[in-house]
């Protein structure tokens, strides 16, 4: 099934501009991972672009998506990757998936999670519509927030509330953020 009719596809909200990427030359081929050639992606925002809810990128469609929850939103969007999103690619493709989805605790579009204190709304107005979107329609999510962000409460909070089956890159009992580990980690099963 296309990722595009399946549930974890982003729900049409107001206030959102969705950006895909039909047409896109780029393969993930990171170190100790398969080689992923990737056929879309694409991303929803807010209508002033300071947000960026969900994105995705998907490279085989007979294979089901991976949906992640991740710190913040840095400046990859529905027509460029950055190495957080090829990373999370590469997990995911090496667990067997065919596509990955990510929203974010808070979605407010910083490349510096420090920063997010400063912003007026760092979790942003439809945010936990999209998260929760994303756990009612999946049966595992990774957790790769990481340990860092303007509330360390707010990601504890959100694992209190959604009822699903969490994974993570881990060391001891902290979801690593994808993108500041090496690609030999795997995925497992994490109890928050």
């Amino acid at each position: 099934m296309r990722f595009e009719e399946s549930s974890l596809y982003p729900p049409d909200l107001p206030d959102t501009i969705i950006q895909t990427n039909k047409d896109i030359d780029l393969v993930v081929n990171l170190k100790d991972g398969p080689r992923l050639p990737i056929e879309r992606m694409g991303a929803v925002f807010s209508n002033d672009g300071d947000y960026r809810y969900y994105i995705w990128m998907v490279w085989d469609d007979e294979k089901q998506p991976l949906p992640w929850i991740c710190c913040n939103p840095s400046y990859a969007d529905g027509i460029t990757a950055d190495k957080t999103m090829k990373k999370i690619a590469h997990y995911s493709g090496k667990e067997g998936y065919g596509s990955c989805v990510v929203a974010n605790v808070w979605a407010y579009q910083n490349r510096y999670p420090g920063e997010l204190q400063d912003a007026d709304d760092p979790v942003g107005p439809l945010n936990d519509q999209f998260l929760q979107h994303m756990v009612d329609n999946a049966d595992e999510v990774v957790a790769g927030w990481g340990t860092i962000g303007p509330n360390n409460e707010r990601p504890q909070a959100l694992v209190d509330r959604f009822d699903i089956d969490w994974l993570a890159v881990q060391y001891g009992n902290v979801p690593y953020h994808p993108g500041r580990q090496t690609n030999a980690y795997s995925l497992t099963s994490w109890e928050p």
